[in-house]
């Protein structure tokens, strides 16, 4: 094999096709280094063991036919473009099969050898002009993430350093405005630290680090956020409102951090006065967490973008924040394989929801 070569795998159960495929690269008189394996699972072995730059997928397999053959490889190998090969009667299929994720399609007995070998090359580019407007788009994606942590960290940093330098300039203040600086700039140390620790978890799922699962009660999970949130409200009438017995497979912590969000949000926004609400219900294949309050609502333009990263509704006498913490209940609820949304209305009041799959279970009783 020469370096330079083309490598592409072949899934074809049919000897005959497969042969003439060969024949049809060689024909075309470029570099093609072919390998050829008869099913689907001996396409997902050697997908694992070697590399290769395109797949030729024929859909009609012993152990895979249709579209699953297209989305296994797929979700196997999502960065290797597949060219799907078919018979006449199948051309509507194939034509779905590309939009389920292949590059192109070809009908056996119409393609010559520069046909194919176009449709490789093709395949080939086309994947690699995705692959780099992928990494166009993260590249501005942490520009802009830098840039808006560096703004958020600055805020806190200066206003440490601004107490600190007042202290130093002034050593004969009074008492009780040297207790005040000091609470000031230990309030804003709590609130950098509390903006890291999310800046690191937000960073966690720009890298794709997953997270490690195994069973969790949800109903303990969101009982202990509860009672925490409990504490750090301010007169606020709380009500539980339901607490269904609920198993996940889930990360126990980041799913009190989901919770924790939800009940840290409703008491921020919501006046001393108001209401939150929390329920926990088991739906068919899913639970549903849902925190209410009676806040003041947020506008229908800002719903569209209340999950971006350091994104914050403008509003009189507004409390403040990171804007960080629903984009981290967002990572958290899809990495466990949930949706999440927010029902608002304003005067009235938020709702967030979070829909995550369930263990089904026998329950005492």
């Amino acid at each position: 094999m020469q370096h330079s070569s083309t490598r592409v795998l072949l899934v074809e159960d049919n000897p005959g096709d497969a042969f003439l495929v060969r024949e049809l690269l060689q024909e075309a008189g470029e570099e093609f280094w072919l390998e050829h394996v008869h099913s689907l699972q001996a396409a997902l072995k050697q997908l694992s063991q070697d590399s290769f730059e395109a797949i030729l997928l024929d859909l009609s397999l012993p152990d895979a036919s249709g579209l699953e053959g297209i989305q296994t490889i797929t979700q196997a190998a999502p960065e290797i473009p597949v060219v799907v090969m078919t018979g006449l009667a199948d051309e509507g299929v194939a034509r779905t099969a590309v939009r389920e994720g292949a590059q192109d399609y070809l009908v056996k007995g119409r393609a010559d050898g520069v046909g194919l070998a176009r449709a490789v090359r093709y395949a080939i580019e086309r994947a690699l002009r995705e692959r780099e407007r992928r990494l166009r788009e993260l590249v501005e994606a942490q520009k802009r993430f830098l840039a808006d942590a560096a703004h958020e960290l600055r805020a806190p940093l200066t206003a440490i350093r601004g107490n600190l330098e007042l202290l130093l300039r002034f050593p004969q203040m009074q008492a009780e405005e040297r207790k005040e600086a000091l609470h000031e700039a230990e309030a804003e140390a709590a609130r950098l630290e509390r903006l890291i620790h999310d800046l690191l978890s937000l960073a966690r799922g720009e890298a794709g680090l997953g997270f490690e699962f195994s069973e969790v009660p949800l109903h303990e999970v969101v009982l202990e956020a509860w009672n925490e949130a409990r504490h750090f409200g301010k007169g606020h009438g709380f009500e539980l409102d339901g607490l269904e017995p609920a198993w996940v497979q889930g990360q126990r912590d980041r799913l009190k951090q989901l919770a924790l969000i939800f009940l840290e949000n409703a008491v921020k926004y919501t006046p001393p006065e108001g209401h939150i609400r929390l329920s926990l219900r088991c739906q068919d294949q899913s639970v549903l967490l849902r925190v209410s309050d009676t806040g003041p609502g947020i506008p229908r333009e800002d719903l569209s973008r209340i999950f971006e990263r350091f994104y914050r509704v403008r509003r009189p006498n507004d409390p403040g924040g990171s804007g960080l913490g629903l984009s981290i209940a967002r990572w958290i609820v899809e990495g466990h394989g949930g949706k999440i949304w927010l029902e608002s209305e304003l005067g009235k009041g938020t709702v967030a929801c979070a829909q995550l799959p369930r263990i089904l279970k026998e329950t005492p009783g």
